[in-house]
């Protein structure tokens, strides 16, 4: 089939979908365009996040202790003052059960903090109230706190209150940095207590404000624990031979003897929102791609083949958060979904010119021309129903392709997880026959299988004993982390994306 032939059956199965005439098909080399599209309306995007920053300082009584006891929490903080820099920077205090902005320069923070009285003699700081203004905006934010919440009753809180906003902003696809030191605290019955100060930090995709923190901290020689919250605990990248060449097979020669791929339509990593994709048109039929490859499978081939995609890596070895288990392959036929969302986005670029008539209605202007605009539009210039989108069942495509798992398992074990190869091979059951004939758009999906929280680390960093409690522990923030990671854990997230279309 040449490649206008592929665009004429485009049409003819929008004819289908809509149950109208034919339109015209888009050229050629808008594809890629078409393809990027119907991607990113599946793809998380960033939360919107604006150029200004946000700090609030706990002044509340007894967190002199964290600048007396442990000197370098104050000089942690004066770095900080250095370098984020007004006006772009807003300053908040808490203390008295208020949160209020503080009515002094950024740059006398390091004296005020080491003065016991610039502390509120009330125990209680609006922690939970911080976190709710923190996370229901789009500011980042530090927040330098020893999160004990108190209620006006002056009780000290045990329960996991954070987690739900701990929650919120993870699932707009932002990160919490915790900066954690420690500090001694005297309670009343004289016992001394190690407490925790956490500079926290929440990022959203621009991580300006973490960028900063982590300069002003550099080469100090500060003492600090940092962990991550987050569910970005990967990165994929890939080792391809070239920028146009992809994740397929080459022979020795750096020759496409398999797939034929059309280079200049190729699309590399494209990124968007959270997720990346490429975008693969053979120009080989998947008969003839099979054949190629099983003949290069053969005993002496100097380069054997081994799978259809290959050199495409995850780095899972930042086991913080969670611990990378199983990956698999997810193959789906998304053509009559990608065309119908691909001519609804026509349809919208294609808005009727109107005119008014004697009663003061919308109506076709008389000049109006456009074959798009004139079928899908009606008279009053609004889309008719059939050119609205609705997403189309998608086929899956089972026993097609699959992921070596011993390649994966053999880098997962070889790199430390830092260097996981993900190679995409025909499936053990895969027969010819169900692909000989397709020429539709294949979307292969790299997808978390299965992955655990780490819990490991939890207690010891986000706990601490009871100031007002003898014997008791304070793990109400222990529980918020560990009670977060299980409900945005990342498992069933589509990791990578391939789309692969026969354009021959």
């Amino acid at each position: 089939m040449g490649k206008l032939n592929f665009f004429t059956a485009i049409a003819a199965m929008t004819m289908v979908l809509v149950g109208c005439k034919p339109t015209p098909p888009w050229p050629l080399e808008e594809t890629e365009q078409h393809i990027a599209d119907y991607f990113t309306k599946d793809a998380a995007e960033p939360q919107q996040s604006v150029d200004s920053a946000k700090v609030f300082i706990d002044f509340s009584d007894g967190m002199v202790y964290a600048y007396t006891t442990n000197p370098d929490n104050a000089k942690m903080l004066e770095a900080i003052t250095h370098k984020l820099i007004a006006p772009n920077i807003t300053w908040y205090g808490l203390g008295g059960a208020k949160v209020y902005p503080l009515d002094f320069p950024s740059t006398q923070l390091y004296n005020k903090v080491t003065d016991s009285k610039s502390y509120s003699k009330e125990i209680m700081a609006p922690i939970e109230k911080t976190l709710a203004e923190i996370t229901e905006g789009y500011s980042e934010a530090l927040f330098i706190t020893d999160f004990e919440e108190y209620t006006s009753d002056k009780k000290e809180q045990f329960e996991n209150f954070e987690k739900e906003y701990f929650k919120k902003w993870l699932e707009k696809g932002n990160t919490i940095d915790f900066f954690i030191t420690d500090y001694t605290e005297t309670a009343k019955d004289r016992r001394k207590i190690t407490k925790r100060l956490f500079f926290t930090v929440f990022s959203t995709s621009n991580n300006k404000l973490l960028n900063d923190i982590q300069y002003a901290f550099k080469d100090r020689g500060f003492n600090y624990t940092h962990f991550s919250l987050t569910t970005k605990f990967y990165s994929i990248s890939n080792k391809y031979l070239s920028e146009k060449k992809g994740g397929i097979y080459y022979d020795e020669e750096g020759k496409d003897i398999v797939c034929v791929m059309d280079e200049s339509r190729y699309v590399n990593g494209m990124k968007k929102g959270n997720k990346t994709y490429e975008y693969y048109p053979f120009q080989e039929s998947w008969k003839n791609i099979v054949s190629n490859s099983q003949s290069l499978m053969e005993e002496g081939v100097p380069k054997p083949f081994t799978a259809l995609f290959r050199n495409l890596f995850m780095n899972a070895s930042n086991e913080d958060v969670y611990q990378l288990k199983k990956i698999r392959i997810k193959v789906s036929d998304v053509t009559e979904d990608f065309v119908f969302y691909s001519e609804t986005q026509r349809t919208l670029e294609n808005t009727p010119k109107l005119a008014q008539d004697a009663k003061g209605n919308s109506i076709f202007h008389p000049e109006e021309n456009n074959p798009i605009a004139l079928e899908r539009y009606n008279q009053n210039g609004e889309i008719l129903p059939e050119w609205i989108y609705t997403p189309k069942d998608i086929k899956p495509m089972k026993e097609i392709f699959a992921l070596d798992t011993v390649i994966f398992r053999n880098s997962m074990t070889n790199s430390d997880k830092q260097a996981i190869e993900i190679a995409i091979k025909y499936h053990d059951n895969f027969d010819v026959s169900t692909l000989k004939d397709f020429k539709g758009l294949l979307r292969i999906e790299v997808v978390i299988a299965d992955c655990e929280p780490n819990l490991s680390k939890l207690e010891n960093l986000f706990s601490w004993e009871s100031i007002t409690t003898k014997g008791r522990t304070n793990t109400s923030l222990s529980e918020a982390i560990r009670n977060t990671l299980d409900k945005v854990n990342p498992k069933e997230e589509v990791i990578y994306t391939y789309f692969v279309q026969i354009v021959n």
